[in-house]
């Protein structure tokens, strides 16, 4: 294809463009041209993308020459994309590529393609055109309103609103920074160390907790800290890689999904590596200390449990710190009407589709209620001591919550408090009415009938929410702990009414009969009843199980 108008790349050489760029752009068109050509012969999505690539290189470096290559780059772009960006490119934020307003310079395109990724969920590729964008603008002084505009929209809906938030929780911030430092000079001061101390921050986020590391590393003078620090998120990632660069360091370098800032002002800090990987695919030499903040208001939704596993038996060292080391579950019985809608219908209920949530999460304050009881410990979890913690996965507990005023129980509002170091020095809670308090509490609902247990069928009606109690009634609560979750069911029946063991075995009484970490659990208490002479070797009558599984325990 014909170079067009030749005349117009000579006639930048009089305004004063060097003429080694001039016969670059030249050969990058023709390149350009080329590579479209072939591609529109084989179809080879590739080169489409090599000349949409030189299209824009040429103009990145001359935007004057937008009215001529514009429609070539255009069309390269289309052809270069997969379906499903060519949906977002025909309608929605760039569907104006080609027809109705027309982009007019190279960072509005970059812009309209970045919203369409954004769209499709590709925000790591959608926030390197906005960056390109910037990049262009700020060279030949073309408005950045649009590009900033841009990112702004996509860092709003590839970040939930809630990590905002939690980055502007001070009691949690300071909790954390006064939980490692007492950390660091634990680490420092231990007599005999020759290697230097080392961290792993998982799920960094945006950086904050390294940075802040990093900064008492060098307060307790402690220069070759190194400090790891993890982001599955791409976008997270690339934030984190920013704040820690544009922050305080010199210089960025990558290698392959590493990072390394080295930060030197007055004098030589800490070093910081990220790393682009979850922290259960994460390869690094054991750490002396291990700080995560990946709890929600569930408290192990966000696999928090199996991250602690991993962490201790495969990333810490033996004597090493975890923070948080441990957290404890409380509950509380509230009066709330206004949970009935949240809950669900109570009239019918169809076996194929569930029609209520098992729990909601909710400020308290933020919900017309009465508190009925007083906060009552529900579980203690040693996040540190992962043989404990494994030992009381799958075990049934039981907890009561005795009403202190008369009313009716609506929900069980449970929230936690996580001991950040082992002396329970430092700590954070979701409790509510705590000042700056960015997690919610959970409710549990509290049906004025006995939930069927997971054998039984799942009856025709729902039960009502919400018993109604006299003062020092009680409600028991049947929590199970498992790793990616906490099951809580509030019984609408005192303690010594508690069914006795049923004989009937389903498949999961089976699995459950067949899990080695629930005999090694049997055994551990077995042992602990005989040393501290208990008595009675284990009393099953309060846990719902099967009949040949407390037969066979008794018999250890």
């Amino acid at each position: 294809m014909p170079l067009k108008r030749k005349h117009s790349y000579k006639s930048k050489t009089q305004t004063g463009v060097a003429e080694h760029l001039v016969l670059w752009a030249v050969e990058a068109t023709q390149a350009a041209r080329q590579s479209l050509l072939n591609a529109k012969s084989t179809g080879s999505i590739p080169e489409f993308n090599a000349a949409s690539a030189r299209f824009a290189a040429v103009l990145e470096e001359l935007p004057e020459l937008w009215p001529e290559l514009s429609d070539e780059l255009m069309q390269a772009v289309w052809l270069g994309f997969d379906e499903a960006m060519r949906t977002r490119l025909a309608e929605g934020a760039a569907g104006s590529l080609f027809g109705g307003e027309r982009p007019c310079n190279l960072p509005q395109l970059l812009c309209l393609i970045s919203r369409a990724l954004t769209d499709e969920g590709r925000y790591w590729t959608a926030r390197s055109l906005l960056h390109r964008a910037r990049r262009v603008a700020q060279r030949h002084g073309i408005s950045e309103s649009l590009v900033c505009a841009s990112l702004a929209d996509m860092h709003c809906r590839a970040v939930p609103p809630w990590h905002f938030h939690m980055l502007n929780d001070q009691p949690r911030n300071q909790a954390f920074a006064a939980s490692i430092g007492d950390a660091l000079r634990e680490l420092a001061a231990r007599t005999a160390r020759v290697e230097p101390v080392t961290c792993l921050d998982i799920g960094t986020g945006t950086g904050l907790l390294a940075l802040i590391c990093q900064q008492l590393g060098s307060e307790l003078g402690m220069p070759k800290l190194q400090i790891h620090a993890c982001e599955e998120n791409e976008l997270l990632f690339a934030m984190a890689s920013e704040l820690i660069n544009s922050a305080q360091s010199t210089g960025l370098e990558e290698k392959e999904h590493v990072f390394f800032a080295q930060v030197e002002l007055k004098e030589v800090k800490p070093t910081v590596i990220l790393h682009r990987a979850n922290s259960r695919n994460l390869e690094v030499p054991p750490v002396d200390l291990i700080f995560c903040e990946a709890v929600d208001a569930e408290l192990v939704g966000e696999g928090f449990l199996q991250t602690a596993l991993d962490a201790c038996e495969r990333l810490l060292k033996p004597d090493g710190r975890l923070i948080p080391s441990s957290a404890t579950l409380f509950g509380q019985l509230v009066e709330c009407p206004c949970l009935q809608a949240r809950f669900g219908c109570d009239h019918f209920q169809l076996t194929s589709v569930q029609l209520r949530e098992n729990f909601v999460c909710d400020f308290l304050e933020n919900l017309e209620h009465k508190i009925l009881s007083g906060p009552a410990e529900l579980m203690h979890i040693p996040f540190d001591k992962p043989k404990d913690l494994r030992c009381q996965l799958g075990f049934v507990h039981f907890v009561e919550l005795q009403a202190l005023q008369s009313g009716t129980a609506h929900a069980v509002m449970v929230w936690w408090e996580l001991r950040l170091d082992k002396h329970g020095r430092h700590k954070i809670s979701s409790r509510p009415g705590r000042e700056e308090n960015h997690w919610p509490q959970v409710f549990w609902p509290v049906h004025a009938e006995a939930h069927v247990s997971d054998e039984e069928a799942e009856p025709a009606v729902l039960p009502k929410l919400g018993r109604t109690l006299l003062a020092s009634e009680c409600v028991a609560l049947q929590l199970r702990l498992l790793e990616d979750r906490l099951e809580c069911k509030p019984r609408t029946f005192g303690p010594s009414k508690v069914p006795k063991s049923k004989f009937k075995i389903s498949s999961g009484d089976l699995q459950w009969l067949n899990d080695a970490q629930v005999w090694e659990c049997l055994k551990q208490q077995c042992q602990a009843i005989k040393v501290y002479g208990y008595g009675a070797l284990l009393d099953g009558s309060a846990l719902v199980q099967p009949a040949a599984l407390l037969t066979a325990a008794s018999s250890l």
